[in-house]
């Protein structure tokens, strides 16, 4: 079990009033405690949840209300447009991280990018997008696993001001 500063099992996690579409109500959802926030799946909460300090977490929504999601998936397939982040090595071997309801998402056929925080650092975690259009948010060995759908209802949500809270 990963370990976390937070206790997060009582927190109030908020996802996107915009995750009813077909993806169900599953989405990205975000909690605060203090300076830190927690990222985590709706549809597998008990998975765990990616924890960065409030600031990170707020510049990943600000890019979100941007459209970076979006973005991302569009410079995986044809290498255009930036919106300040950095490309990583795609990871090495093959391995697949298999979501029991949205499919597999392959490792090493994603881009990933570590977006730049306002003091000019990386994030401390990874975004990626596989070819078959899955994002998944990677921290360590916990890997988040995302639909389209659930980013563009994230993106939406994002615009709305669904996560000002953070």
């Amino acid at each position: 079990m990963r370990t976390t500063v937070c206790d997060w099992a009582d927190a109030r996690f908020v996802k996107s009033n915009r995750s009813n579409g077909s993806g169900g109500s599953n989405c990205y959802m975000i909690a605060v405690q203090g300076s830190y926030a927690a990222i985590g799946d709706s549809v597998l909460p008990d998975v765990g949840v990616i924890e960065v300090l409030r600031q990170e977490a707020r510049t990943f929504v600000n890019l979100a209300r941007r459209g970076y999601l979006s973005a991302l998936c569009l410079r995986h397939r044809s290498s255009h447009a930036d919106l300040g982040s950095v490309a990583t090595k795609p990871a090495a071997g093959t391995a697949v991280i298999t979501h029991p309801t949205k499919g597999a998402f392959r490792l090493e056929r994603a881009l990933w990018e570590r977006f730049e925080l306002e003091d000019g650092s990386l994030s401390t975690f990874e975004v990626g997008v596989s070819d078959d259009g899955l994002f998944a948010l990677r921290q360590g060995d916990l890997v988040q696993v995302f639909t389209t759908d659930e980013s563009t209802a994230f993106e939406l949500g994002a615009q709305d001001g669904d996560f000002a809270h953070v």
